[in-house]
């Protein structure tokens, strides 16, 4: 079953303390497929990647210093 309840406010790139359920219950959000979650021994972790054109121009600029 999909949530359709709003995204809970949540810290990104982080460990923060959360029950294994908490951690289960983001899978639900749509909004999340995208994030990678990691758990460990009580703690959660939420990574977020940067979307959208300044994030391919970043990379773009990082490849072509690294070529030189």
């Amino acid at each position: 079953m999909v949530n359709t309840l709003p995204v809970p406010p949540l810290v990104t790139d982080a460990w923060v303390k959360a029950t294994w359920e908490e951690f289960l219950a983001l899978a639900d959000y749509p909004e999340l497929e995208r994030a990678r979650f990691y758990y460990d021994k009580g703690y959660m972790r939420a990574e977020t990647t940067p979307t959208g054109s300044g994030h391919s121009q970043d990379n773009t600029l990082l490849s072509r210093t690294v070529s030189l």
